[in-house]
């Protein structure tokens, strides 16, 4: 996440404050055209508290989502590099940047496995399917595959719908079963060693 903060030093009218807001936005697209796979959206925004007067500071929250944590480096120095010059005069930008979730980029090695899922899921009646570009979602498997050379793989859990949406979340329950199986399945064929994956000596 992104918050960056603007403090008007002065405490005097802007002559023209939809100027920052143009700049603001400029400075959305520009950002996101120095990544090949970055989402920039500014989700949250507070500034003043009456109608008829220019605000004395103001707070803008950005969510941020890449493939590889290196565009998150390389946005962040974009950012502070940015903001050490402002338009309006007497005028402070403070940026702080907070990593919730870390990118889960494609890991080759976590492919045999993950076809082993596809053949298990399809003794029971499914159809999985591989992805091999980051869906921009947070995940705790993401976690695991930052320390780890083992293969991670995610997405086994219930079908879902509306999950962090102003929309009305739900599970489809005819998706228990068969994801049970799975989970299951997968446990059994890793400790019986017959998942495909090589021996820990082969690695």
């Amino acid at each position: 996440q992104i918050q960056m903060e603007t403090i008007w030093l002065t405490l005097r009218a802007i002559p023209y404050p939809q100027d920052g807001i143009a700049t603001f936005g400029l400075s959305r697209a520009k950002l996101a055209s120095l990544m090949a796979h970055l989402i920039l959206n500014w989700t949250l925004a507070t500034a003043g508290s009456v109608y008829n007067s220019i605000p004395a500071g103001a707070t803008a929250v950005g969510d941020m989502r890449a493939d590889d944590p290196k565009e998150f480096t390389a946005v962040e120095a974009a950012i502070r590099e940015r903001v050490r010059s402002t338009l309006i005069p007497d005028t402070t930008i403070a940026v702080r940047f907070e990593t919730v979730f870390p990118p889960m980029p494609f890991a080759p090695a976590a492919l045999p496995l993950a076809e082993h899922v596809q053949r298990l899921y399809a003794q029971a009646g499914g159809t999985a399917k591989v992805n091999r570009v980051s869906l921009g979602a947070g995940t705790d498997a993401a976690f695991a595959a930052l320390r780890s050379k083992a293969p991670v793989i995610e997405g086994m859990g219930l079908r879902n719908f509306g999950a962090h949406s102003n929309n009305a979340e739900y599970v489809n329950i005819s998706s228990i079963e068969p994801r049970l199986y799975l989970l299951t399945r997968l446990i059994m064929d890793l400790g019986a060693g017959t998942a495909g994956l090589p021996t820990p000596a082969a690695r």
